[in-house]
């Protein structure tokens, strides 16, 4: 089955049919040919489509490219999501209203958490979905971090203890040299107090991140499926991997 991911093009909608590979092969159906000017086109070509793959650009009412697809596109591809197929949605441009406008179109109860750079590992639902392709460790680059519902997380941030937050992330030397768990009150050296307040503080926040995701599937009730792709750097190439093997295990 045909997997198809329009992109704007100058000015045109470039359609790329993906294999498990990765490797795209363009084809670009612009202004007067199929898909790019009427409703009955977009309903043909998703149609054919087993999944979709779209940016956030192109999917948002705040994207600078939604003006011709949310006009023409946006209502074929709701129907084709609640006919049973399935929808990525690529986060290339950053649009931070996206979880809202992803909660209206196909039935998800998300919300933004927040933007950040991290080391991801699978969950229990990655694991069964991708099974030995279930990457053990990606990097994510300025990642939109989305919170959602039990069981929609693949990837989150890496467990890491305190100590190593502190030395890897808040650049403490050795936040253990008065203990595992220091009496600040009783140490006399106020830079390692200081410091390590502060890491403290940040700790705290890390450990929020832990429930949160940047890449989730949504099942809706009638068989469609909802992906979201936070990695809005795609610094890490296996991201793109995964969701190639997401686009033929869905």
């Amino acid at each position: 089955c045909p997997i198809l991911l329009p992109v704007p093009d100058d000015g045109l909608l470039s359609w790329s049919l993906v294999n498990a590979t990765g490797y795209s092969n363009h084809e670009y159906l612009g202004l007067g040919q199929v898909g790019a000017e009427s409703p009955e086109h977009y309903k043909q070509i998703f149609g054919l489509s087993r999944t979709v793959v779209i940016s956030d650009g192109s999917l948002s009412k705040n994207g600078p490219y939604t003006d011709s697809f949310v006009k023409n596109g946006l209502a074929a591809l709701v129907d084709f999501y609640k006919n049973g197929g399935t929808v990525v949605v690529d986060c290339t441009e950053g649009i931070f209203s996206m979880a809202e406008e992803l909660n209206a179109l196909f039935g998800c109860k998300w919300t933004r958490a927040e933007t950040t750079t991290t080391a991801c590992v699978p969950t229990e639902t990655a694991q069964e979905l991708l099974g030995e392709n279930a990457v053990p460790e990606i990097h994510f680059g300025k990642a939109h971090m989305m919170n959602v519902g039990p069981g929609e997380a693949l990837y989150i941030p890496k467990p890491i203890s305190r100590a190593e937050y502190m030395r890897d992330y808040a650049g403490m030397m050795d936040p253990t040299q008065y203990g595992e768990d220091p009496d600040l009150e009783a140490i006399d050296d106020e830079e390692f107090v200081e410091d390590f307040k502060e890491a403290l503080e940040g700790w705290e926040r890390f450990q929020k991140t832990l429930f949160i995701t940047p890449v989730a599937v949504h099942r809706g009730k009638h068989g469609g499926q909802l992906v979201w792709v936070g990695d809005r750097s795609q610094e890490d190439s296996r991201v793109r991997g995964v969701l190639a093997h997401l686009c033929c295990k869905l």
